[in-house]
């Protein structure tokens, strides 16, 4: 028999079977007995994180504290570390997407080092630290950036824990996206400096913390040089945060450590911020007033607004900006901005 003839043959037989079986009827009984779930939610524009010309509006009436958490393609729907323009501003879509790859769901933080549980360095109680930097666009971030940081742990006096616990420098994390976006997505290394260096992504940080953490006992304290570094949502804080509570590590035992929060001639300007992991949540559920809040604001209004003109553009948006302070350079690279 031939290839044709026993394709023939095999679609009879296919044919056969749907008319004895009536799958027509089975599959009508299965659609009125298990319909399709109602979504959790329908996104909206702000879901997407970033403004298009045909929905700038929206962004403008959109209340900051109200934004919802992370990036979302709009076309695959799935949260992502970045996304970029295409058919001249008419959508924005994630890396996948553009290159018209299949698009990749974002790696779990539940992967296989959350199960790992290394042996504790020493009885006492120990101080886990981890630092942290970012690059949008995951270009490469100089080793000096990070051990300035590390410098500061251990030279500034009034350094959490600093003469009560042993101090345990867990790693350096790059995280690869933008500030708008959720840290979990962000699981692509950095592109490695002139020294060939790399560091761990951002989505790794909770599962490696979690190795060394040991409750009722052990501290987590979390490195970076401004809050907006670490991201510009309110939302992504707290998502932040609560991800600590799923894997049991009490926001009471995370210590957020800001280096600053202004900036002159390109660097960071040392004022350091202390936030215990309950105060700052506290401080985000009561939508309070900070200078460093407002420096978040700031820069997330400028990520919102990519199509307007001039890099500072979100200045235009924010209520009661303070003029007199110049934000040029706002994304240098040793604050690890983008």
């Amino acid at each position: 028999m031939s290839g044709f003839a026993k394709k023939q043959e095999n679609a009879k037989f296919f044919s056969k079977c749907v008319d004895d079986l009536h799958i027509t009827n089975i599959c009508e009984k299965i659609d009125a007995e298990f319909p399709d779930p109602e979504p959790d939610y329908i996104p909206t524009p702000l879901n997407f994180g970033i403004s298009l010309p045909n929905n700038i509006d929206i962004f403008q009436s959109a209340d900051w504290w109200d934004l919802p958490p992370g990036i979302m393609c709009s076309n695959c729907y799935n949260q992502v570390p970045n996304t970029y323009p295409i058919q001249q501003q008419s959508e924005r879509v994630c890396l996948s997407c553009k290159r018209e790859n299949f698009p990749l769901k974002t790696r779990s933080n539940e992967f296989r080092m959350k199960k790992m549980r290394f042996p504790p360095i020493t009885n006492l109680a120990v101080n886990h630290i981890a630092v942290i930097g970012r690059q949008s666009r995951g270009k490469c971030l100089k080793s000096d950036c990070f051990h300035e940081l590390v410098k500061f742990t251990r030279c500034w006096q009034n350094f959490p824990h600093r003469n009560t616990m042993t101090q345990n420098l867990v790693g350096y994390f790059g995280g690869h996206g933008s500030a708008l976006a959720l840290h979990s997505t962000m699981t692509r290394h950095l592109i490695k400096n002139s020294k060939k260096e790399t560091y761990e992504p951002f989505s790794y940080i909770l599962p490696r913390l979690n190795c060394y953490y040991r409750p009722g006992i052990d501290k987590i304290t979390i490195v970076f040089y401004t809050f907006s570094a670490l991201t510009v949502k309110p939302s992504n804080l707290i998502s932040f945060i609560l991800d600590f509570v799923e894997i049991k590590i009490p926001p009471k035992d995370v210590i957020f450590v800001a280096y600053g929060d202004a900036f002159s001639n390109s660097s960071t300007i040392f004022s350091p911020i202390v936030l215990n992991g309950d105060k700052l949540l506290t401080t985000l559920i009561n939508r309070e007033s900070t200078a460093w809040l407002d420096s978040m604001k700031w820069g997330c209004y400028a990520r919102m607004f990519p199509t307007t003109p001039g890099r500072n553009r979100g200045n235009n948006w924010l209520q009661n900006a303070n003029n007199e302070i110049s934000f040029e350079e706002y994304d240098e690279e040793i604050a690890m901005e983008d």
